[in-house]
């Protein structure tokens, strides 16, 4: 960007250009005129910082269950302009698998499962340009339960047995959400 031929009021003149993040060396110079000679400035150094960002991640589904897909949305902003990049989801500070890279535009989304327990969800932006700063979310803390599960057990036998003889049982775990997953494990 550059501010040219501009007319002097009084002496001065001010010029307003939007500069990228980086460094740069700026000079004035003035066109001679009948009366006046030619000159320039010094150099003069502006730095110019990249554009702070705030990142925030949401839960979709807080608290889920174990199997449960539970959808998380990041969001970043800035003060000036829409921050370019990606956004990679984290629990406990280990990258989620295919919830890595994924491109920002109003928000990020990553739909997963996660085991049970209670990690802390962050969201980490990286810019795609100089212009704006990387910035992570606050920690988010995410419930993971177990399914609940209920137990019924039945007498394949009949409800009376004549001592001596063999009884048979059968016991059924199900879960009490049908869109988990039937339950594995022992039972006594």
């Amino acid at each position: 960007p550059t501010c040219a031929n501009l007319t002097l009021v009084s002496g001065t003149v001010s010029c307003s250009v939007v500069l990228p993040q980086g460094v740069h060396a700026l000079t004035s110079q003035y066109a001679s005129t009948t009366n006046y000679a030619s000159s320039t400035s010094s150099v003069l150094s502006e730095t110019i910082n990249a554009e702070p960002t705030t990142t925030t991640v949401s839960s979709g589904y807080n608290p889920a269950e174990s199997g449960e897909n539970v959808t998380f949305t990041a969001t970043t902003t800035a003060s000036y302009g829409s921050p370019p990049g990606t956004i990679t989801f984290n629990a406990a500070g280990v990258a989620i698998s295919g919830c890595t890279a994924v491109v920002l535009s109003t928000n990020a989304t990553c739909t997963t499962t996660l085991p049970v327990g209670t990690p802390a969800i962050t969201a980490v932006y990286t810019s795609s340009s100089s212009n704006f700063a990387g910035s992570t979310s606050a920690a988010l803390t995410q419930t993971v339960n177990k399914v609940p599960t209920t137990t019924t057990l039945v007498s394949n036998s009949g409800s009376t047995v004549t001592y001596g003889m063999s009884a048979a049982y059968t016991a059924t775990v199900a879960s009490l959400h049908t869109t988990s997953v039937t339950p594995t494990g022992t039972v006594t």
